[in-house]
């Protein structure tokens, strides 16, 4: 079973960039937790390595909140899913 996508991004967001757990929650907006664009490219690559499918370049945005990003997170997982299981 795949990691979930909220988990994935609030863990990497108070792991990995030092967010204290209570500013990592649903309704708080990337950009106020200091996530500016470079941090967000390297959220981004982060991400795709962890949860293992492409993230397209600016997916994630700084003015998303944790919720709407992790929400980007899964339909991109789910289109990932769509396009393997389609026949070439």
């Amino acid at each position: 079973m795949s990691e979930n996508p909220y988990d994935a991004l609030v863990e990497t967001l108070t792991g990995k960039f030092d967010v204290p757990p209570g500013e990592a929650a649903p309704e708080t907006v990337l950009g106020d937790i200091a996530l500016d664009s470079l941090v967000m490219v390297e959220l981004t690559l982060i991400l795709e390595d962890r949860l293992g499918f492409p993230i397209d370049e600016g997916a994630l945005r700084s003015d998303q909140t944790v919720l709407e990003a992790a929400n980007t997170l899964a339909e991109l997982r789910e289109r990932s899913r769509h396009q393997e299981a389609s026949p070439r």
